[in-house]
């Protein structure tokens, strides 16, 4: 928790979109998935295929909770 708190607010805002997103999904999300759910913006209720990140840039920025993330690879 503490590297992800040491990022940059960007990055650490990302970090703990994918926490909470792979800890209170009702199952377990696809990689496609998470992509997908942290491109979307709150209050918007259409994905902006621009904001998809890669999985190596999730894994990168949520480095504590890459090896869930590349369970989902």
């Amino acid at each position: 928790m503490q590297r992800i708190k040491d990022q940059e607010s960007d990055h650490r805002d990302i970090a703990f979109k994918t926490l909470a997103w792979l800890t209170y999904a009702f199952r377990s999300l696809s990689l496609k998935e998470l992509q997908h759910a942290l491109a979307i913006e709150p209050g918007h209720f259409e994905l902006d295929e621009e904001l998809i990140m890669d999985g190596q840039s999730i894994t990168a920025l949520a480095p504590d909770l890459s090896f869930l993330i590349k369970v989902l690879m």
